[in-house]
């Protein structure tokens, strides 16, 4: 690890959100998306699912719920300072295809050409939401068809000879047990976030206000054991790390 130590992810200038859900990015990461911006760096969210099953309303009509959530996820973006948000549309909690997602995602990738992809972590043991299990795994898989031409050929994109690839990215899971960098943060990064998280009204019920504890309760611990005011946990990997890389991290 001392010849391939972890890149510091706050330090990144160009960085690519990817939340299964119009709040994931802000429960996961919103602290992070506050600091880097507070550092002058370029953020973007790419939200895979519509949102549209947010609703504990039986008779609520999904196209409404969509259309609500992704103003809440763009007013949460010009609020946190993000440049654009990507919308891919899969159906929230419907029938879709790994295959399909992480080529959605690699054209995003490929767009932006960032230097650090932050996604839910396809390694928790305990998520059972099947959107951000099949995100997660699409987004791990994705880095790869935007480093190779010919991946993305054999992936259907079918102009891939006028695209320019990345040559590589480094990659960093919230949503992990497995931690092995903390983000430092300053109060106003953890205000920033549970504002953020806020501001998806329509999602805020008992449940929310569990979310808020916990979001809370963590970064005062992370930021304790790390010798800083507040904290936020992320699994990291730079490039070398991402492919036959079997150390312990």
């Amino acid at each position: 690890m001392r010849l391939v130590p972890l890149p510091k992810i706050d330090k990144c200038k160009k960085v690519l959100f990817i939340g299964p859900h119009p709040d994931d990015i802000e429960i996961g990461a919103g602290g992070l998306v506050s600091k880097l911006v507070r550092n002058q760096a370029e953020v973007y969210f790419l939200i895979c699912c519509d949102g549209g099953c947010g609703s504990m309303d039986k008779d609520a009509k999904i196209e409404d719920i969509v259309s609500m959530r992704k103003k809440e996820a763009n007013d949460v973006a010009s609020f946190l300072g993000a440049k654009k948000v990507f919308f891919l549309d899969y159906p929230d909690g419907g029938k879709y295809s790994v295959d399909d997602l992480q080529v959605d995602i690699a054209k995003v990738v490929i767009d932006i050409k960032p230097d650090l992809v932050v996604s839910p972590s396809p390694n928790l043991r305990n998520e059972t939401h099947m959107d951000h299990l099949r995100v997660a795994e699409a987004a791990r898989r994705s880095l790869l068809i935007a480093s190779y031409p010919l991946v993305a050929k054999r992936q259907g994109i079918a102009n891939y000879q006028e695209l320019e690839f990345i040559s590589g990215v480094n990659l960093a899971y919230y949503f992990e047990a497995r931690t092995n960098q903390v983000v430092r943060l300053k109060k106003k990064d953890v205000e920033n976030k549970i504002n953020a998280f806020k501001k998806h009204a329509s999602q805020l019920n008992s449940s929310g206000d569990d979310v808020i504890k916990y979001i809370k309760y963590k970064a005062k611990i992370l930021g304790i054991k790390h010798f800083a005011g507040f904290g936020e946990s992320y699994f990291v990997m730079g490039t070398v790390h991402q492919h036959c890389f079997c150390e312990k991290m």
